[in-house]
C-alpha cells in the first residue's frame, strides 16, 4: 500500500497519511490504556503508575484531536481508503 501511494502521490501526502495513522493509533492506545486500568488488567510484574491517569488520557486525546483538526477531508478519505485496503488484505490472509 505504501509503495503504491509513494509511486502515485507526493511525499507530502504520504507523510500526512503516516502522521494521521500514528495519531489515530496513539489515541487508540490512550483509550485502551484507560480501559485496561479500569479493568485492572496486569501483565507480569509491578505496573507503572501514572499520576491522575484519567486526566492524562483526556489531555492526550484532546491534544491529538486538536492536531487532527488540521487534516482535510481528502486526507481523511485517503486514510479511510488505506485502512480499508489494509483490512481487506488482512481478512484475506486470515482465510
Amino acid at each position: 500500500i505504501v509503495l503504491t501511494l509513494a509511486l502515485t502521490s507526493t511525499f507530502e501526502r504520504l507523510a500526512v497519511l503516516a502522521n494521521l495513522s500514528m495519531l489515530v493509533l496513539y489515541a487508540t492506545c490512550c483509550l485502551a490504556m484507560w480501559q485496561l486500568r479500569r479493568r485492572n488488567v496486569r501483565a507480569g510484574g509491578t505496573p507503572f503508575k501514572v499520576p491522575a491517569p484519567a486526566l492524562v488520557v483526556v489531555l492526550a486525546c484532546l491534544a491529538i484531536g486538536w492536531i487532527l483538526t488540521s487534516i482535510t477531508l481528502a486526507e481523511w478519505t485517503a486514510f479511510a481508503l488505506a485502512l480499508g485496503v489494509a483490512s481487506l488484505i488482512f481478512a484475506l490472509r486470515k482465510k
